[in-house]
């Protein structure tokens, strides 16, 4: 098993479980040589690279995996590949135990709604919306679902000018991402410490800011990375919030 870490060049410590499991840097895409080097019995790839898939079949038969689906069934999915289902059947009810554990300690939270937005470099908020694998989760976990998606996409652009439109009992600030080597915390703070934020309804409820890390798996929701999710989601929900 050969993993390729990516998340912008930022670490993923959920990854960091697999010992022994080899891993490389995909950087801008996979390395060709290196899985020709590698002979695997199958590739899987995100759907973000489709310009390398025909490639990628030359050297084994290729599973695309849906960033859109929910973790359950993405995981079902892998599972038949590998022929790992019931493996996967007592991951699920171990992930549903956690996830059921975290809306326990979220007693304040039930019922609540949350802004979760990232600022964008180009001078915009990027919210989550009720179509998005992390509305899905804190719906699981008691809470109410995401802002209303406009057109079925899993998030959508606010000007700063509309921001004063973002209602909810509180703010998820999520980290900013886009291009690499782009430096992700000065747009933040620049955001954060600046007036905009203080005219977004949800900020009053509190500020509650996640890790470059957490933000990633926040992105892409999947049967590898939730557990280290639910536990800073936790973690920082139930902590006093920013000012």
């Amino acid at each position: 098993i050969l993993i390729g870490r990516v998340n912008g060049g930022r670490p993923a410590p959920w990854l960091d479980d697999y010992a022994g499991i080899e891993t490389y840097d995909l950087g801008a895409g996979p390395s060709i040589e290196l899985l020709l080097n590698y002979d695997p019995d199958l590739i899987v790839t995100a759907s973000y690279d489709e310009p390398s898939y025909p490639l990628l079949e030359e050297i084994a038969p290729l599973y695309v995996a849906d960033n859109g689906i929910p973790w359950r069934d993405e995981l079902r999915r892998m599972a038949q590949l590998v022929g790992r289902t019931t493996e996967a059947d007592a991951l699920i009810a171990d992930h549903e135990e956690a996830i059921a554990e975290a809306g326990e300690a979220l007693t304040d939270w039930q019922g609540a709604s949350l802004l979760v937005a990232a600022v964008s470099p180009a001078g915009e908020l990027t919210a989550f919306t009720d179509t998005s694998p992390i509305s899905d989760l804190l719906v699981e976990m008691g809470l109410a679902p995401l802002v209303a998606s406009e057109n079925g996409s899993a998030t959508q652009s606010y000007s700063f000018e509309l921001v004063s439109e973002l209602e909810g009992d509180g703010f998820l600030f999520v980290d900013a991402s886009g291009l690499a080597g782009l430096d992700f915390e000065a747009v933040n703070r620049e955001f954060l410490d600046g007036p905009i934020v203080q005219t977004i309804p949800a900020a009053q409820g509190g500020i509650f800011r996640i890790t470059p890390e957490s933000s990633a798996a926040l992105r892409l929701v999947n049967g590898a990375n939730l557990p280290y999710l639910l536990d800073e989601l936790v973690a920082v929900l139930a902590a006093p919030a920013d000012s």
